[in-house]
């Protein structure tokens, strides 16, 4: 009896243990100080970041790589850090999506702002205004109502249509507050629509599949599989179509002066 009693008050103490650490764990992850932020002071919130979303970020981001392997039919990954396919489909799978969503106007990518007037002076540049475009610009769509025309070499551009852009700036001669609409850098896998996500998974396994050695016939696969997906986001509107405005061309001008 005296034995029974006392692994009985040792297996209340090891639970009692283990729920103390769990929830010693549970608090530790929910709250992390930000580099930025002074250590060994109550942190304010707006230098915390949560735990458990960057995890369900990371969480993703290995199920796209391993949806690839899975499509090559090659065995899954536990981490990017496995080698020795893990750091070669990490670079892949950072270079694809950034790929991706520049190829398209991703709708949950594409984001609308205004930009204020910078006092910088772009030597040898024909406009007197400039202001500087967003850190996270990928693909400049639209600036004010005037969309980004093609390159044609013989084109005639209005003059209140026309800017440039120099390294970060965009310039041109109308005055601030400048609308613009462009496509923006996303990196959390989370905000990634299904059709985006099948598409980005097809790409990696074609940019991974010749250092398998993997046919044609499967590069041709899975080639008409991202045609599918990207036909797909266009039918469910995930990917806006970017009416263009084309200037008049030399022919146009020749046939005005008849």
């Amino acid at each position: 009896v005296v034995r029974k009693q006392t692994a009985k008050r040792q297996a209340v103490r090891r639970q009692t243990a283990k729920r103390q650490a769990v929830r010693r764990q549970t608090a530790k992850r929910q709250r992390v100080p930000d580099k930025n932020c002074r250590t060994g002071r109550k942190q304010p919130q707006s230098c915390l970041r949560l735990f458990f979303e960057e995890g369900d970020d990371m969480e993703a981001d290995i199920n796209i790589i391993n949806r690839a392997l899975i499509k090559l039919g090659e065995p899954p990954l536990s981490s990017t850090n496995q080698q020795p396919a893990g750091p070669k489909l990490e670079i892949i799978y950072n270079d694809c999506v950034e790929s991706l969503i520049s190829l398209y106007p991703w709708s949950f990518a594409t984001r609308r702002e205004y930009l204020a007037e910078v006092p910088v002076e772009i030597p040898g540049s024909r406009f007197d205004h400039a202001y500087r475009l967003p850190a996270d610009l990928l693909v400049l769509l639209q600036v004010y109502e005037h969309f980004k025309a093609p390159n044609f070499s013989d084109c005639i551009m209005l003059s209140d249509k026309r800017y440039d852009v120099e390294g970060e700036f965009l310039v041109c001669d109308t005055d601030g507050p400048l609308f613009i609409r462009y496509v923006r850098r996303v990196e959390k896998a989370s905000l990634f629509p299904k059709t985006f996500r099948e598409a980005l998974i097809c790409m990696i396994a074609a940019e991974y599949a010749p250092t398998l050695h993997k046919k044609q016939a499967d590069l041709e696969r899975i080639d008409r599989m991202f045609l599918r997906w990207i036909e797909k986001a266009r039918e469910n509107e995930e990917i806006s179509e970017d009416a263009e405005t084309i200037p008049d061309a030399s022919w146009v001008a020749v046939r005005e002066l008849w």
